[in-house]
């Protein structure tokens, strides 16, 4: 493959396509032609075959190299120093089939061969090119590495070098080894070649040596003996190449990457060098140099090509040298020659030219030629001097500029008729000659030619048909001269088919010229036609050449007039696209759509005319930003926002290019759609934009109607379809909505029909995305949690209507649902309806929906609830469940029947069996109403209170029994009136429960009690009525049913004799008293005790004996007795008195501060001291041991009788004992008098300390008013006031002595949900010694409204509702008897305790609130107590 190739030489076909003329010297891969693919043009190639004369083994390790090779080839396919692998085959030989292989024949010389041929002359290769040459090598073998190839065999005779083209190839790599495959040899590596280059840089440099190396152990002291070119040879050159060469791998270069860039960072100053000659002569090197330049640049730039012979540029830039050299030479000729030519010295021109061509270069050769054919034209036509046009051309000619010759030639005036036909026939030379397109020179040139011929007369025709065709005015437009070329091109065709036809010369070349000059002309007018074509293609996207053709087609037929005029043309397109680039529309956009419409109807005349790509972009741009505008006027009307932004942008970047300004403006108004409400006021056409925003806003008020009339309005301004769409929708939908909420609400079909009707209104890309979306969902659940991001989302952006269309259908299909009771399906289209609108809770059609599903569901919540109640407690719950919103309104019959029922409860409570049983009346008449009205399914509740009033009925009855029989007033106690009471009790515990029977019990008490003291026979008439006494002075006795009969009995007893002291001979007197009768208690027991009690008989007592003349001891002793008695009964009544004065002082009339009746005191015949003696068996008086004689008993003569012994009294539980029992062990120190003081807020201010309560802060204010503050996790507040507090505020033993406390206070402060939950609550009580608490409570419903009741033990009973007419509260706490206390709000008693406080243990007080943010001022806070004096 050299380019002297040695081998033997032969001519045969290979393969049947490769033809061989030379057979190389046979290699390891066999032989290798040189060859020729006869089926790819002759293609010079090599072939690799295995030598078919060799042995088969051979052969087959030929074999392998060749398929190594073709291996490596298809690796490295694609690098240019590589030769490209061009095909391969089998073929057969000795009966074996072997592979081959095509290869591309590298072109240049062997490097190898260059350099040995170099040396014998004692010459090298130049140093930079060498460079460049290893370079490549190194470029391909490091992309060989980066494959896993090593070439294994680097060789200078592998390398060919094409200077003139200044590129190397490689070639021969059956050697390669890959490193990537199993069995490579284990000592051909990367860096074995870099070994191998380093050995290829020795043999380079050091004109074909083969290396020679010192220490090839590689120890320190390894060098390179570079021999009789060390000193030629740079050391740095010299370092790289015993780098390169080191016998330790570990000591070479890395890489060839690594190789390659030292030997880059060492031939970079040499390029410098190169470079910077090249680039100062290329600074001077100019067309108008001298010859003495030109050759000094020439030998300035051999420096250059002697460091680098094919540098590209360098040889470029010597080329360039010799062409003006060759020209100054031949251009001063033409200035000799010239002289003769302006004088017409024609034979002295036409000599000096004949000797000059010889000489000439291609490009001066055409103008000599030239000029010697005008030079005899002027000669034969013996003109002189010479023509005008020619002389005048004569300097663009010698410019160079042979169009510009020509068209000088035909416009330049000349008055001789010869001498312009000279000018005319100078002119076809020029075309003929240099090339130049000229059109008319060449029809003058046939017109002489014919006319002197014979038999010419119809190619002459023919001639001046084609001439005439020139003179025609053309059509309208680029177009329109165009044609007339295209005429004048077919005519000159048919001329030429004349002059086949019709020879105007027997002579062959004279016919042969006469032909070519036909040919030339219609080649003129063809290239007229492409270039004016050219033009119509140009004219708007690249002006500038549109004018350059133009100006050439002129200069092709320079003397016709029409170019002139598409000129003019053309400019006036430009101007219009100018104008059209300038236009600016109104604020509104109000003139956009006629813009369009007149741009449009501008372009239509210049589209036919002139296809210009660029102007047909630029007319269907705007045909489109006419469609886009035209559709977004649509979508605007439609309010489809998302699509009228996708839509305006699109139009803007399709005008964008006509008219920068229009396309800002639309995406002005793009950006700012999706901030506003209403798409519709962005509409260019104001009418409908203001109906279309009206109506809606209607609509979303719920006001259908409106929004209809609005939608009418609207159509009547409507201008396009979309327009005339969107207020259909909008009349649709209001009519829709109006009809509904008016009167189709609880119609199925109506509804039914109008949810299918508010679907249609979508459009179908709307509904199609709607289907798709609810198809994707599985669940309900996930369809309402993504619906927001998917269809919601896209309907509010797709258009008004749409959205709203939805949402009615959701609206409407929930309703539709609730009509067929399907209540889930209704839930879930109200959640999708209040998801797709968010202002839903305020529309009429959501309303409508919510409450009638609301309503549903409360008639559902208040069947359950009413149907589970059992007894009272259930009564609250049901009660606050009635109280819910909208309940009230829907359920209010149901609402008051819970009332009236708490009432019926509260009033059986108190006892009043009569007004419970009415209430119960009410009760059931207002849930019938309300099952009427709401159709309430309660008929479990209806059986309750039906049970419960014939209960209260039944008691009323029994209560009356107890009446009558009160009013009978026998004497004898009825046995079954404690039969009765048990009844009354046993029908309230098991229909209301234990907390509701705490009257009925003490009722059977207080009847229990008495009868005890009626019917007791130990007791003497004054203990009796002692006893009736203190039942009298018991709360609410009054109200007994059998009160009546206690006072009959009471009378009875008065009636009795007074009590006489007994006298044993004497039988007992006959008592109007009945004998007693069993009691029966109501758990079926006999009482009695009193009974034992009766029959007793009193033990005697021994008269003591006294001797005559003794003191009578017992006389004294019981004087004294009785006298002191008589001081402690004095003692007492005065007490009594006390008390009550300072009760009046306390509680002055008007003071709003809360009594007990009073007490009844003894009957008048009694006296105090009489009284002092009822007291209890275990506080009886000692029996005298010997009687006392009274003042008006006889002397100590007379014989003493015994003191009679007084029968026990036995206490009932109902009476206030005038004696308090002893103060418990439990009481705080020892008692002493408090201080007159009974304000808590002056003695808590008084005591100057901080005081820590439980929870919450109580403090003072400004005026003496505090303020009670709730906080805590619990947001509540307690203070108590436990016996120490007490004691150190009034004195100590003060909580064992309490007897009431008042507290004045006055809501500042709460949480508006915290009122509504009714946690914000007020209370006063007490804890009793075994931390059991009672607590009169004030729940708020309301800023004006509250729940009164008891909080036993925490468990807080509403006892009834009132309202709250003034700001301030009283609450207070009064002890009722020796167990109870009593607890009042505003004067108005709300119950008693069922926790037990016995009278003289300590209480503590309790002053409660709750309720997040709850702050009460308290205005007063009072204690009474009683003296310590007075307690025994």
């Amino acid at each position: 493959m050299s380019a002297r190739p040695t081998g033997r030489r032969t001519e045969s076909l290979f393969d049947n396509r490769y033809r061989y003329d030379h057979i190389y010297p046979r290699g390891r891969s066999g032989e290798t032609l040189r060859a020729y693919d006869t089926q790819n043009g002759d293609r010079p190639v090599v072939v690799k075959r295995p030598a078919p004369q060799d042995a088969p083994p051979m052969r087959a390790g030929q074999e392998v190299s060749i398929r190594n090779e073709r291996h490596a080839l298809e690796r490295l396919s694609g690098h240019p120093v590589l030769v490209e692998l061009c095909g391969s085959g089998t073929f057969r030989a000795g009966g074996h089939t072997h592979e081959y292989i095509v290869l591309e024949l590298a072109e240049g010389v062997v490097v190898e061969e260059e350099v040995l041929e170099l040396a014998k002359e004692d010459r090298q290769l130049p140093e930079l090119e060498s460079l460049v040459i290893v370079d490549s090598l190194l470029d391909l073998l490091a992309y060989a590495h980066d494959r896993n190839v090593i070439y294994n065999d680097v060789d200078a005779k592998h390398l060919f070098w094409d200077r003139e083209n200044y590129r190397l190839k490689v070639i021969d790599w059956g050697n390669a080894v890959f490193a990537d495959e199993p069995g490579a040899v284990p000592t051909a590596t990367r860096a074995s070649d870099i070994y191998q280059c380093g050995e290829l840089l020795y043999f380079i440099f050091t004109g074909g040596m083969r290396l020679s190396t010192e220490s090839p152990d590689g120890g320190e002291t390894f060098f390179v003996n570079f021999g009789p070119y060390a000193e030629r040879i740079p050391a740095r050159l010299q370092a790289i190449v015993t780098r390169a060469v080191h016998p330790d791998p570990q000591r070479r270069f890395a890489s060839i990457t690594e190789l390659r860039q030292a030997l880059a960072e060492y031939r970079q100053p040499l390029e410098r060098v190169r470079d910077e000659i090249i680039g100062r002569v290329r600074k001077r090197v100019r067309p108008t140099a001298s010859q003495q330049e030109l050759e000094q640049l020439a030998t300035e730039l051999q420096d250059a090509l002697v460091m680098d012979p094919g540098y590209p540029e360098a040889r470029a830039l010597a080329q360039e040298i010799e062409l003006f050299r060759r020209q100054l030479m031949i251009q001063a000729d033409l200035d000799a020659i010239r002289i003769y030519l302006e004088s017409g010295n024609w034979p002295r021109a036409l000599s000096l030219l004949d000797d000059l061509l010889p000489e000439a270069d291609p490009g001066s050769a055409s103008l000599i030629r030239f000029l010697i054919s005008a030079v005899a034209i002027c000669e034969d036509l013996r003109i002189n001097p010479p023509p005008e046009g020619f002389i005048a051309a004569l300097d663009p000619l010698f410019a160079g500029d042979s169009a510009q010759a020509g068209y000088t030639l035909l416009t330049t005036p000349e008055s001789r008729p010869i001498a312009r036909d000279a000018q005319w026939l100078i002119a076809e030379q020029l075309s003929a000659i240099t090339g130049v397109m000229l059109l008319r020179p060449h029809l003058v040139r046939l017109k002489t030619d014919m006319q002197s011929a014979r038999g010419a007369d119809r190619p002459l025709n023919a001639l001046r048909a084609a001439a005439a065709q020139l003179e025609n005015p053309p059509g309208s437009g680029v177009s329109g001269l165009r044609m007339i070329y295209e005429d004048v091109e077919r005519s000159l065709e048919h001329l030429a088919s004349e002059l086949e036809r019709s020879p105007i010369s027997r002579n062959a070349d004279d016919q042969e010229a006469a032909l070519a000059s036909v040919e030339r002309a219609r080649q003129a007018a063809i290239a007229i036609a492409e270039q004016l074509g050219e033009v119509a293609q140009t004219a708007v996207s690249d002006p500038r050449r549109a004018g350059d053709l133009l100006r050439s087609a002129a200069a092709i037929d320079p003397l016709s007039p029409h170019f002139d005029t598409v000129n003019h043309y053309l400019d006036e397109v430009h101007q219009a696209l100018n104008a059209l680039a300038q236009f600016k529309p109104r604020p509104d956009g109000s003139n956009l759509a006629e813009w369009f419409r007149d741009v449009r109807d501008f372009l239509e005349p210049y589209l036919a005319d002139l296809p210009d790509p660029r102007l047909q972009a630029i007319a269907a741009a705007v045909e489109r930003a006419a469609e886009g505008w035209a559709t977004a006027i649509s979508y605007v009307a439609l309010g489809r926002r998302q699509p009228t932004i996708e839509v305006l942008q699109a139009t803007a970047d399709e005008i964008r290019p006509v008219n920068e300004h229009l396309a800002a403006w639309l995406g002005t108004l793009a950006n700012r759609i999706p901030d506003t409400t209403f798409v519709e006021k962005f509409s260019a056409n104001s009418p409908l934009a203001d109906a279309l925003v009206r109506g809606w806003q209607a609509w979303d008020r719920g006001d259908g109607a409106t929004a209809a009339r609005m939608a009418e309005q609207a159509s009547a301004a409507a201008e396009t379809e979309g327009e005339r769409l969107a207020a259909d929708r909008l009349r649709r939908l209001g009519t829709l909505l109006h009809d509904w909420l008016h009167g189709g609400a609880e119609d199925l079909t109506f509804t039914t029909r109008a949810e299918q009707e508010a679907l249609s209104l979508l459009l179908g890309e709307e509904e199609r995305e709607r289907s798709t979306f609810a198809e994707q969902m599985p669940t309900p659940t996930l369809y309402l949690r993504t619906m927001g991001r998917g269809i919601v989302a896209y309907l509010h952006q797709s258009s008004s209507a749409g959205w709203r269309a939805l949402y009615l259908h959701f609206v409407l299909r929930g309703m539709r649902a609730l009509l067929e009771n399907k209540l889930e399906d209704a839930e879930f289209f109200r959640s999708a309806a209040l998801k797709t609108y968010e202002d839903a809770p305020t529309h009429a059609a959501y309303q409508t929906l919510d409450r009638a599903l609301t309503g549903r569901r409360l008639v559902e919540t208040a069947e359950a609830t009413l149907n589970a109640i059992s007894g009272p407690a259930d009564l609250d719950r049901a009660r606050r469940a009635l109280n819910a919103p909208l309940a009230a309104e829907l359920l209010s019959g149901a609402e008051q029947s819970v009332q009236m029922a708490m009432q019926a409860v509260r009033d059986w409570s108190d006892g009043d069996f009569y007004a419970a049983r009415q209430a119960l009346d009410v009760a059931l008449d207002d849930i019938q109403r309300a099952r009427a009205t709401g159709n309430l399914h309660v008929e479990s509740y209806v059986e309750w209170l039906t049970r419960l009033r014939d209960t209260a009925n039944r008691l009323q009855a029994l209560k009356l029994e107890i009446e009558q029989a009160a009013a009978r007033a026998a004497d004898e106690p009825d046995p079954a009136l404690v039969d009765v009471h048990r009844q009354i009790i046993d029908l309230t515990l098991s229909t209301l429960g234990p907390d509701y029977a705490h009257q009925v019990r003490q009722w059977q008490e207080m009847l229990q009690s008495v009868l005890e003291t009626y019917t007791a026979t130990r007791l003497t008439r004054r203990e009796k009525l002692a006893a009736f006494n203190r039942h009298f002075s018991s709360l609410f006795i009054s109200k007994h049913p059998a009160y009546p009969l206690f006072r009959h009995w009471e009378s009875v007893v008065e009636q009795l004799p007074p009590d006489e002291p007994e006298k044993p001979a004497e039988p007992a007197r006959p008592s109007r008293i009945p004998p007693p009768q069993p009691i029966i208690t109501d758990d079926g027991e006999e009482l009695t005790f009193l009974l034992d009690k009766a029959d007793e008989e009193p033990e005697p007592v021994e008269e003591p004996v006294t001797a005559r003349g003794d003191l009578p001891w017992n006389w004294i002793i019981g004087g004294a007795l009785i006298i002191l008695i008589a001081l402690v009964g004095v003692a007492i009544v005065r007490s009594m008195q006390s008390r009550e004065a300072r009760g009046q002082d306390a509680n002055p009339s008007g003071s709003g501060n809360p009594t007990r009746p009073p007490v009844t005191q003894p009957a008048p015949e009694e006296s105090a001291a009489e009284a002092a003696l009822a007291v209890p068996d275990d506080e009886a008086m000692p029996t005298p041991e010997a009687p006392v004689p009274t003042a008006t008993e006889p002397p100590a003569t007379a014989t003493p009788e015994p003191l009679p012994t007084e029968p026990p009294v036995t206490p009932t539980l109902f009476v206030t004992s005038t004696l308090a029992p002893a103060i418990a062990a439990a009481a705080d120190g020892p008692l002493s008098d408090p201080a007159p003081n009974n304000d808590v807020l002056r003695a808590l201010d008084e005591t100057g300390a901080e005081q820590e309560w439980e929870a919450g802060s109580f403090s003072a204010g400004d005026g003496g008013v505090w303020q009670l503050e709730t906080g805590g996790p619990a947001n509540s507040a307690t203070i108590t006031l436990d016996p120490p507090l007490l004691s150190e505020l009034f004195g100590a033993g003060t909580a064992n002595v309490l007897t009431s406390a008042r507290v004045v206070v006055e809501l500042a402060a709460y949480d508006e949900g915290e009122l509504a939950a009714g946690d914000v609550r007020i209370g006063l009580g007490a804890l009793n010694a075994s931390q059991q608490s009672a607590i009169g409570t004030v729940q708020f419903e309301s800023a004006n409204s509250a729940a009164l009741g008891i909080a036993q033990n925490g468990s807080f009973r509403p006892r009834a509702e009132a309202p709250l007419d003034s700001a301030e509260i009283e609450l207070s706490v009064q002890r009722v008897n020796a167990n109870t206390l009593g607890f009042y709000v505003n004067g108005e008693l709300l119950g008693d305790s069922v926790v037990v406080f016995p009278e003289g243990q300590p209480i503590t007080l309790v002053l409660t609130a709750s309720g997040r943010g709850t702050v009460f001022n308290v205005r007063a806070f009072e204690v009474e107590y009683s003296p310590r004096s007075e307690l025994p």
